[in-house]
Order: C-alpha cells, then sequence, then structure tokens
C-alpha cells in the first residue's frame, strides 16, 4: 500500500500519478482476472440507437475516437436485409443484439451512448430494442447518456436511472470519462 509522505502536496501526488501513467496499465477497478477478460481494454463507451441512426452513431464513434474514448456501435443491418429470409433475419437480429447487450454488459464498459434523434414525428425518439439497451446498461451500474434529450414518455425512468441529456454535445460525456479514469489512477496509486 503507497501513502502519501507527511509534506507531499497534491501537486507532487498528480505528477507521480501522471508519471505512472507512461509506465502501468492503471486506470479501473476490475479484478485482474476481469482485466484478463476484457484483454486490458481501456475504458469505453457503447453506443445504442435505432438503426435509422446509424449515419450518426458513425459520426459519433469518430468524434469520440478524437478524444481518446474508444466507442463500439453495432452491427449494420440494412444491407445484410434483403440478402435473408424472414427467419435468418430474425434469427440475425437475435444474434446481433444479444453480442450488443454483452458488450454493454462488458467489465470495460464505462457507460452507453444512446443517439435518441427525432423520429416518426417523436422529440429525442427512443425505441423498444434502445430501451433495453438502456435497462441493461442501468441494471449493470453503467452511466447513461442520452445524445438527445429526455422523451416525455420515458421521462421518469431515466431521471430515476440517472440518464444524463448531452443535449448534442458530448463534453460531459468525454468529462465524465476522462475524470473517472483519473479517479481510478489516484485510488489504485494510494490503495493498490
Amino acid at each position: 500500500m503507497t501513502h502519501l509522505a507527511p509534506r507531499e502536496s497534491s501537486r507532487d501526488l498528480s505528477t507521480r500519478i501522471h508519471s505512472l501513467k507512461k509506465t502501468s496499465s492503471m486506470g479501473d477497478y476490475r479484478t485482474s482476472k476481469e482485466r484478463e477478460r476484457a484483454g486490458n481494454m481501456p475504458w469505453r463507451i457503447v453506443v445504442c440507437g435505432s438503426m435509422s441512426a446509424y449515419g450518426e452513431m458513425l459520426r459519433l464513434r469518430k468524434l469520440l475516437s478524437r478524444s481518446n474514448v474508444p466507442a463500439v456501435i453495432p452491427v449494420a443491418e440494412d444491407n445484410v436485409r434483403d440478402s435473408l429470409t424472414d427467419d435468418e433475419f430474425v434469427l440475425f437480429k437475435r444474434r446481433v443484439a444479444y453480442r450488443h447487450l454483452r458488450k454493454i454488459r462488458h467489465p470495460s464498459t464505462f457507460g452507453i451512448l444512446a443517439v435518441n434523434r427525432d423520429k416518426l414525428g417523436v422529440r429525442d425518439y427512443i425505441g423498444p430494442n434502445t430501451f433495453a439497451e438502456i435497462a441493461v446498461a442501468f441494471a449493470q451500474s453503467k452511466r447513461i447518456y442520452l445524445y438527445q434529450d429526455v422523451p416525455k414518455v420515458y421521462e421518469d425512468e431515466l431521471h430515476a436511472w440517472g440518464a444524463v441529456s448531452l443535449r448534442g454535445n458530448l463534453s460531459r460525456l468525454i468529462g465524465d470519462l476522462n475524470g473517472f479514469r483519473t479517479q481510478q489512477e489516484a485510488q489504485l496509486l494510494l490503495f493498490g
């Protein structure tokens, strides 16, 4: 266990943390088995939303990546639909939904970003599949971010689950993740 020297300032501690960042794989609360299972992946965001917003999901993944935030998006289904029978498409949808839910539950997932664009005349639309993904994130104690605002129909649940409305600005999500990384590193330095 590492202790602060009596006269060590917070600036000295910050310097020590910064130097350790370069030489160690710190930054998360997972057990060694969980890190091994996760392949020591960095904290990431799982993007969810209607397939009609797939282009927006691709754009947001790129923006997050530029801010050093790894993001996972669902598998596109637009080119697959025409090549499968109805039964095959149902099986395909089941498999990709299951895989995406596993990504949400994964130990390296910090939270989800629900891309809830206006759709079908509904403001801040969240479809049934996206709502299920949000519920899984809540049950797994993951952070929940809504790209737009909270839709009225789910207002009570999403507020109770701590969903954060970004209103089109990713700064809060990026700041939360970076703050969490720093906090985890400091805790590992002090107590690890």
